[in-house]
């Protein structure tokens, strides 16, 4: 039976298809069709044939080295006896011939191990690359940094609070002494939300005749819905207005500006 014939048939049993064998051989399907035909002549002779008729093999579990000899026997002309030929004179030989543009059947480990260095090569490139972009990002500013909050700080708020406005009674009571607290007690309804050191000391809507007594250790920041119905004392003297009813404003409160929210 015909070289071509058996890898042909061979490749049926197998059940696989022309586009299968090339796929894993690297030879293109044009050249598979003319090795099943026979028509060696349109398939490069010599060794890229053999090596051709090897990986064929492979695929569909047949003797290479036996088909080799068939196709040689049947295919390639017998050669003169003739004196070796040097080395130089074959290379120049097989680049006269276009050797080095046949396609050439790939050996299938060697390519698993380029594609695997080429794999890890990109996974370098692509750490290196992560790690100057991270090294020229500019760092961020430390606490240090960051511009202080003033000692008294009146900012509108866009927090609905009722309109009605009343004055804040004085008690007249002497200056505090000692740890400052403030005391809170509007007139009318007031939403009102204390936090310090970022816990939260009350948040809830106040009315008239409700009392609340806070310690000032640090920076108490108060965000006051209604300043017209606010009203607060710290160690019993009233605290002066805080804003204009019915405009929400946030005011801070510490041991070194307290004083200069009383009333003098």
């Amino acid at each position: 039976m015909d070289v071509g014939a058996d890898l042909r048939n061979a490749r049926i049993a197998r059940k696989r298809s022309i586009e299968d064998i090339a796929q894993a051989t690297k030879i293109t399907p044009a050249l598979l069709r003319a090795i099943e035909n026979d028509a060696f002549d349109r398939v490069p002779g010599g060794l890229f044939a053999r090596g051709y008729l090897r990986a064929y093999a492979r695929e569909v579990g047949l003797d290479g080295e036996a088909l080799v000899q068939r196709y040689r026997a049947e295919f390639e002309p017998a050669a003169p006896v003739a004196e070796p030929e040097p080395p130089e004179a074959a290379e120049r030989e097989r680049e006269r011939l276009g050797w080095l543009r046949q396609p050439i059947p790939v050996d299938e480990d060697d390519a698993g191990r380029t594609k695997k260095v080429l794999i890890e090569l990109c996974v370098v490139l692509l750490a290196v690359t992560v790690y100057f972009v991270g090294w020229k990002r500019p760092p961020r500013p430390t606490t240090a940094e960051l511009k202080p909050i003033a000692p008294l700080s009146v900012t509108p708020t866009d927090a609905p609070a009722p309109t009605v406005e009343k004055p804040v009674a004085s008690t007249g009571a002497a200056e505090p002494t000692g740890p400052p607290t403030l005391d809170i007690h509007p007139h009318g309804d007031c939403w009102v939300e204390a936090t310090s050191g970022g816990e939260r000391l009350i948040s809830r809507l106040m009315t008239d005749g409700d009392w609340e007594s806070l310690p000032i250790q640090g920076d108490v920041r108060i965000r006051i819905g209604d300043p017209g119905t606010f009203a607060f004392s710290i160690g019993g003297v009233d605290g002066r207005a805080t804003g204009t009813a019915g405009q929400p404003v946030t005011v801070h409160v510490n041991p070194r500006n307290y004083q200069d929210l009383l009333q003098r």
